[in-house]
């Protein structure tokens, strides 16, 4: 009898499993897609008029094969999923042919309103694309990165109705690839306007030479744009420092600048510097060149006078505070200052501003007084800020004080520092002495114990962008220096160390002036022409008495 051939059924499980295993690549082969197998082809990010619900972007499969979407996500910053919605007629999943597009909007119904003619796939993402630069991602269901685009405000199509499109979606993401659109309102479903679409697995086809031998370029040289930078606030006679590095040029043409800072100085060079001698509003403007064309930009230069400083004020006055406080404001330069929209501030947070209405002036040499009637700012009795702002919102200078003050003192700057004073003198020269204290008050400070007051004196915020050294101060103008007197006033460092036990402190003196306090020196003047005269008849009335009379 015949022996049947043995079945080898090891053999037959890895066939089996190797038409399995080689069935499910050939699968996967069909349903996923690799890199830039699906790209960005078209991007709408910034319309004329409202962005919401308008935007959008199409994609194309360049591969030979349909790939499944189901589960594929657009990333604009967040993930979108990409699925279509089965009251759009799908089932929940997903699929695009070789070379189909698909459009993804913000808006289903709005983008169909827009392109009527439109009659492919509309995916509603609820996507918001920035008008400036963003990076656009294709992820599949896995989270893989199939394509990423990152376009930017000078690649085109901001605001003018185009589209940014994809000259070769088989090329790379870079700007030479992108060019606006030739037809307003893009192109969606359809070959792109501004380039040639290559098929799928086709290569681009190259461009043939002139009669002269040489390839014409692509494109038009493009416009350069002038970036000036910021809007700038400093001080008179104070270095501020101007960049254009900002500016370029797309076709990386080399780029000529020229500065015209808005009181007849200019300046060709990239970065440059400059000093406005006189207060002012100045309108700076940069234009870049490229040799065929240009771009203009402007900003505006708010150069204020360090001159006017707070004077004095009274935080306690006696009788009613709603009627009788005040602050002062000093004019220590030789110029007319106008005050139009500078303002005054206390620390309170939830009370407005006092902001100088037009046509503020005060003159040189003299003083402001601003009631509180007017001005609305209630300075407490115990701690507060009085602040001075320029009118851009820079802090000029603030006076800081704590502890009880005494009614009827006043907080005023004798020329070095801010020190408390029982003689307020509104509309005068700041009079810091014992001068009018009662007989048995022998000294101010140890009688009449004041708060603590520290002065400072800031930069203004804009002032910090234009590169001013760290040892630039914008401390105002320095005035002579305190005249003697018959009880000469100490330091503020003398004071702190003396009146320590007492809560006296001055910290930061400000670089600031005052004249000096010419009441006592009259006094001392009065008193010796009083002794002179004095000495003088004595000397005549015994000169009388001593001369022999004559018979």
């Amino acid at each position: 009898m015949k022996e049947r051939p043995r079945i080898n059924y090891f053999r037959i499980k890895i066939i089996l499993w190797v038409l399995v295993i080689g069935g499910f690549f050939i699968w996967l082969n069909f349903c996923l897609a690799a890199t830039n197998d699906v790209v960005v082809n078209e991007i709408m990010y910034d319309l004329p008029g409202t962005d919401s619900k308008h935007e959008w972007i199409e994609i194309l499969n360049i591969s030979g094969t349909e790939i499944d979407l189901t589960d594929w996500k657009f990333n604009d910053g967040s993930n979108h999923i990409l699925n279509e919605p089965p009251e759009n007629g799908g089932q929940g999943s997903l699929k695009i042919s070789s070379g189909e597009y698909l459009i993804l909007t913000g808006d289903a119904i709005t983008f169909l309103t827009d392109h009527p003619g439109f009659s492919g796939t509309v995916i509603d993402t609820a996507m918001s694309l920035k008008n400036t630069i963003a990076t656009l991602k294709i992820l599949d269901s896995e989270g893989n990165k199939i394509d990423s685009v990152t376009y930017e405000i000078t690649w085109g199509a901001d605001g003018n109705g185009k589209s940014l499109e994809k000259i070769n979606p088989q090329d790379t993401n870079t700007q030479n690839n992108w060019r606006e659109s030739v037809l307003d309102g893009g192109s969606p479903g359809i070959l792109n306007s501004s380039g040639q679409e290559i098929s799928p697995g086709k290569e681009p086809p190259t461009e043939e030479p002139t009669t002269e031998g040489r390839i014409p370029p692509t494109t038009a040289n493009q416009p350069p744009l002038a970036e000036a930078g910021p809007d700038m606030t400093a001080l008179v006679n104070r270095e501020m420092f101007f960049d254009a590095s900002q500016s370029y040029d797309p076709d990386d043409d080399s780029l000529t600048y020229f500065w015209n800072f808005g009181d007849g100085a200019t300046d060709i060079e990239k970065r440059t510097s400059h000093i406005y001698l006189y207060p002012g509003q100045y309108i700076v403007s940069l234009l870049v060149d490229d040799g065929e064309f240009s771009d203009l930009d402007i900003i505006t230069a708010n150069i204020y006078s360090p001159s006017v400083i707070i004077s004095e004020f009274i935080p306690n006055p006696p009788g009613e505070d709603e009627e009788n406080e005040w602050i002062e404001l000093f004019n220590q330069s030789g110029q007319i200052v106008n005050l139009t929209n500078w303002q005054l501030d206390d620390q309170t947070e939830d009370s407005p501003p006092f902001i100088f209405p037009i046509n503020s002036l005060i003159a040189p040499g003299q003083f402001l007084i601003i009631r509180r009637p007017i001005s609305q700012i209630a300075l407490d009795n115990d701690r507060d800020q009085v602040r001075l702002l320029y009118p851009d919102g820079s802090l000029a200078m603030e006076i800081s004080y704590s502890g009880e003050t005494a009614e009827g003192s006043a907080i005023a700057f004798d020329g070095q520092d801010y020190f408390g004073t029982k003689v307020p003198t509104p509309g005068a020269i700041n009079i810091i002495s014992a001068i009018g204290l009662a007989s048995g008050d022998k000294n101010l400070f140890t009688n009449n114990p004041q708060p603590i007051i520290q002065e400072t004196q800031e930069p203004p915020g804009i002032l910090a962008q234009t590169n001013l050294n760290q040892g630039q101060t914008l401390s105002p103008l320095s005035q002579p220096s305190r005249a003697e007197t018959s009880q000469p006033v100490k330091s503020a460092k003398e004071i702190a160390q003396q009146t320590e036990k007492s809560g006296w402190s001055s910290q930061q003196a400000a670089a600031l002036g005052q004249s000096s306090r010419p009441t006592q020196k009259a006094n001392l003047i009065l008193t010796l022409s009083i002794i002179i005269s004095g000495s003088l008849l004595a000397s005549w009335f015994l000169i009388r008495l001593k001369k022999p009379k004559t018979h």
